[in-house]
């Protein structure tokens, strides 16, 4: 597998395993003992789904400013390949040397979330869990998008002061696509 496609599936999985891997009680809100809304059924899945569509693309453009205030201060990261990341400047420095840095040598990445494949779960007084399939696609100068790899995620969302953000996230089940 060429470096670069190596390195979009480590940062892909790196900065969004890392926010799922809290599912234990550790979050600030469920240590305080604070009630916190969290909605339910369908309300819950569609802010969930919103959040990740927002989150994956700031991810794949490079977004750093909307990416990182959608972490928390805290945010751990988990990755299969790449081990533990805490903190936004964690988080920050994986995007950068990963992701931004394909975009800076022409490359263009997609990260797609497989139809279907999210399931969001409540978590009371903390916020939501969820996990996702996603595929990732890459656009190299004069060639066509091609599919190079997919990854499994769970991610920790917590409600903190009235604001929704990546506690912990774990990516997961690196596995490249075999070209024809």
């Amino acid at each position: 597998m060429p470096r670069f496609e190596r390195i979009i599936l480590i940062a892909a999985g790196c900065t969004l395993a890392s926010l799922l891997s809290a599912m234990l009680p550790w979050s600030a809100a469920a240590q305080q003992g604070s009630t916190v809304e969290i909605p339910t059924g369908q309300q819950l899945v569609d802010l969930i789904a919103e959040l990740d569509r927002k989150l994956v693309t700031a991810y794949s453009k490079c977004d750093l400013e909307t990416f990182l205030s959608m972490m928390a201060p805290d945010v751990e990261n988990y990755h299969d390949e790449v081990g533990r990341v805490v903190g936004r400047e964690g988080a920050k420095k994986i995007l950068v040397e990963g992701l931004c840095d394909l975009i800076k040598n022409g490359i263009q990445p997609r990260i797609e979330l497989i139809a279907g494949s999210l399931e969001v779960y409540r978590m009371a007084n903390v916020g939501a869990l969820d996990f996702g399939r996603y595929s990732i696609w890459l656009r190299r100068p004069g060639e066509q998008e091609a599919k190079v790899g997919t990854f499994r995620t769970m991610t920790l969302w917590e409600r903190r002061d009235g604001a929704w953000m990546v506690a912990r996230h774990i990516a997961y089940a690196h596995e490249p696509v075999k070209q024809k």
